[in-house]
């Protein structure tokens, strides 16, 4: 399915195109941010807060915007509500904290941190400056503080989980049981790396290497990253895994971030492998700024789209490759900065 200005497309096994209807958010129109299907505006100054297409919490209180002002984050869960507001004269390492169940106002329980996101058993886990992880109840009580100097973390939406690094260790943290996962150094990783939550595994890449384990913290496979000609080439997207735990992810080859012409690689890293191999291969025209791409499995099948305006449909087992790209581009409403394709229903 692609989506343009002008509205929704489904494209058939045949080659055929049907129009599903205007183009739609998952979230209401007018929205100041959204992530993971939660977001806020600010209605005459009252924090709105919602999931989805549901409104699930509007603030008692009033919070001005103005130069140096606003919400810093906002996480939602259950009937809970927690966000920062940062104003002068504080500066933005030091906003304040508040937390509110569904229903009820808002109260403001500590300044200096931001929320990150709700475990499934209802505790708040919150960044603080310098690098402080902490853990709050609903009602916002310090329970405990998990560790400092962190700087690289990331919340898993699916599990509810947060994983973070420390010390050269990867640890997750599911608002009951804090847990070592991996030592960074038994699989050839140091950082600066990415954590990356990819359905039930976790990739990791370092600059040279990339490492996928489960939620449990074991091995499934790993790879050197591919060499790439600039120093502007790097792992373009996300890694993607299927339920078995084969692992896709892309890499370009002659983008010099300033427009250029080269091509984009499509990679496949089994599971139980220690090297991901060459699936598909497109030839881009590079945006010169804000490009991005993406893979998604649907079965054997991965939809390899580029925010230029290709997809491209790849079979993981025959490498047989459907590729869309001509037919997107004469789509009504077609604008790079609109496109977005995706797996239908």
């Amino acid at each position: 399915m692609a989506t343009t200005s002008c509205g929704r497309f489904e494209f058939g096994t045949g080659g055929g195109v049907r129009f599903l209807g205007p183009r739609s958010l998952p979230v209401p129109p007018g929205v100041n941010w959204y992530e993971d299907l939660s977001w806020y505006r600010i209605v005459r100054g009252h924090v709105v807060v919602g999931r989805g297409l549901r409104t699930e919490w509007r603030s008692h209180l009033s919070y001005p915007l103005s130069r140096g002002s606003g919400v810093g984050a906002v996480t939602v869960w259950s009937n809970r509500v927690a966000f920062s507001f940062a104003a002068p004269p504080a500066n933005w390492k030091r906003p304040t904290l508040y937390v509110a169940r569904r229903g009820s106002a808002e109260r403001a329980v500590a300044v200096g941190e931001t929320p990150i996101g709700w475990t499934a058993n209802g505790a708040l886990v919150t960044w603080g400056h310098p690098g402080s992880l902490r853990v709050r109840d609903g009602g916002g009580r310090l329970i405990r503080v998990l560790a400092s100097d962190v700087y690289t973390f990331v919340f898993d939406p699916s599990s509810r989980a947060l994983l973070f690094l420390t010390h050269g260790r990867l640890e997750r943290f599911d608002g009951r049981r804090l847990r070592i996962l991996l030592r960074l150094t038994s699989v050839g990783l140091s950082t600066p790396l990415t954590i990356q939550p990819a359905d039930d595994f976790v990739a990791l890449r370092g600059q040279r290497r990339l490492v996928v384990v489960r939620r449990d913290g074991a091995v499934i496979s790993s790879t050197a990253l591919p060499h790439l000609k600039l120093r502007t080439d790097r792992m373009s997207s996300d890694a993607a895994a299927d339920a078995r735990g084969d692992v896709a992810f892309t890499a370009t080859h002659g983008n010099t971030a300033y427009g250029s012409k080269g091509t984009e690689t499509v990679y496949l890293l089994p599971r139980g492998a220690h090297t991901a191999h060459p699936l598909y291969r497109k030839r881009i025209a590079f945006a010169v700024c804000e490009r991005q791409a993406t893979v998604a499995w649907h079965g054997a099948w991965l939809l390899y789209t580029a925010s230029e305006g290709y997809a491209v449909a790849v079979n993981a087992a025959t490498r047989r490759a459907v590729d869309l790209s001509s037919t997107i581009a004469r789509l009504p409403g077609m604008d790079t900065q609109d496109f977005r394709a995706d797996w239908g229903e």
